[in-house]
Parts: structure tokens; sequence; C-alpha cells
């Protein structure tokens, strides 16, 4: 019975510790007009780095953007930030 208990207790224990140290992710809406660094190349699609968090980008018009260009979260589709 003492042995069902700690197992429980440390479970809960260590879950509750877990779930403090999760960071919340912000959603690709609150990103609207940041500024990031691309990753991966964009041609048009690829990988762009904003606030140490890495996020799949598209440039808006198409073009190809090289990697360490500065660029602007201009809008959002379907998870996919819209850069330019």
């Amino acid at each position: 019975m003492r042995v069902a208990l700690v197992i429980i207790i440390s479970t809960l224990l260590l879950v509750a510790l877990r779930s403090r140290h999760h960071k919340r992710r912000p959603s690709t809406t609150s990103l609207i007009n940041s500024t990031g660094i691309v990753e991966t190349p964009l041609n048009p699609n690829g990988a762009v780095l904003i606030g140490g968090e890495l996020w799949l980008a598209k440039s808006i018009n198409g073009t190809t953007i090289p990697s360490k260009t500065k660029v602007t979260v201009v809008a959002t589709e379907a998870h996919v930030l819209l850069v330019s």
C-alpha cells in the first residue's frame, strides 16, 4: 500500500515539474510584423528563426530568399509564416 502511494505521489510530482518547464508557443498570427532571419533558403518555402524558435515560412511573392537574410512576417497561411 505504501509503495503504491509513493509511486503515485512521485509520478504526480514529476508531471507537475515537467509541465512548469514547457514553453507556450505563440500562435502564428501573433508573429505578424515580427522580424526574423532566414535559416534555410526560402525557395519559396523554407525556415525562419524568430525569437529563438524555428518556423516554417514561405516568401510572399514566391521569390527565393537566401539564408541569413532579415525578413518580416506579413501574414500566415495554415501554420506557415508568409514573409517578405
